[in-house]
């Protein structure tokens, strides 16, 4: 059995709850985004996104900056976006966000690092509770 391994799954799925409410909010936003594209509109209020927080693991680039630029986007957005990511100061994109979108939140996370791990999950249990 590999404790690290085991370490690693249980902060990823774990950090705001069980893999099954992480797997449902997953299935949640993806509806919202197939219906937006089937509206081909911008966004509206029809349909409302509800999640309090969210993480977003490597956020400093491509498909995890997009993805926090379109949950901070949302008409309802989560009170809480978390977005890790290996090099933090380098990532100017995410904290040009971070300076407009008082929610986000960027922590230093590279899941190879137990110390970033065990650092990343003290911080996010303190930014979830401020949220609260």
């Amino acid at each position: 059995m590999d404790l690290t391994r085991d370490k690693r799954q249980w902060f990823i799925y774990n950090i705001f709850g069980t893999f099954s409410q992480s797997l449902v909010v997953h299935l949640q936003l993806k509806q919202y985004l197939i219906n937006f594209r089937l509206k081909n509109s911008s966004l509206d209020n029809t349909m409302a996104f509800s999640v309090r927080a969210v993480l977003v693991n490597g956020a400093s680039r491509g498909l995890g900056l997009e993805l926090v630029s379109q949950f901070l986007a949302l008409p309802t957005p989560p009170e809480l976006v978390i977005g890790t990511c290996r090099s933090p100061d380098t990532a100017t994109r995410l904290q040009d966000m971070a300076r407009t979108n008082p929610s986000l939140k960027i922590i230093k996370l590279d899941i190879e690092n137990d110390d970033d791990i065990e650092n990343a999950f003290k911080v996010n249990s303190f930014y979830y509770q401020q949220s609260r």
